[in-house]
């Protein structure tokens, strides 16, 4: 589940946030995050597996802050991925791609908060199952390593894209590139 959530959500959304440009890229979100959906699932049925032979009285998933946040992050996923498929078979590419579509932002905003979720997630998970303190603080130390530099490569790569955006469309007034007049 953390491999989900700390590296394959995260990759999906990134080429989308950062390359929507390229044609392609929707090739390689939809199976990136079809990967992530399916091992969030078996990693669901590991779980419920695991909990379901423990000895003695299986315990409530909800009982504890990791286990019912982990309910809602997986009905999350669920909802995201309809949303999905949902835009996927509704998809208008002769739409102009500077108007505001409501189920396009819906799913891209529910796609970040599904992100930042899963993190915390992980967040939980490392804390409830004794990595810290601990003899390994080196688990708890990389994750927030890569939590941080999710956020910068995030930050970063958006202030990026809005002043490369920002100059090509200074480059286009008047239809013509800067670049070919002389």
């Amino acid at each position: 589940m953390a491999t989900t959530f700390l590296f394959i959500f995260p990759l999906g959304a990134f080429l989308v946030r950062f390359f929507s440009h390229l044609q392609h890229v929707f090739r390689w979100h939809r199976p990136i995050q079809v990967v992530g959906f399916l091992s969030a699932v078996a990693g669901l049925a590991c779980i419920l597996s695991a909990v379901n032979k423990l000895p003695g009285d299986p315990p409530n998933i909800g009982d504890t802050t990791h286990g019912a946040f982990g309910v809602f992050l997986i009905a999350a996923i669920v909802l995201q991925v309809c949303m999905g498929i949902f835009i996927f078979h509704t998809f208008d590419p002769n739409r102009d791609p500077d108007k505001f579509h409501v189920p396009t932002w819906m799913h891209r905003i529910w796609g970040y908060a599904v992100l930042i979720c899963g993190i915390v997630q992980v967040h939980y998970g490392i804390e409830r199952y004794g990595q810290w303190p601990s003899r390994t603080e080196a688990v708890w130390i990389l994750f927030h390593v890569w939590f941080i530099f999710l956020g910068v490569v995030f930050v970063c790569g958006s202030i990026l894209k809005l002043v490369l955006a920002r100059r090509r469309g200074r480059e286009l007034e008047g239809g013509v590139p800067r670049r070919d007049i002389k």
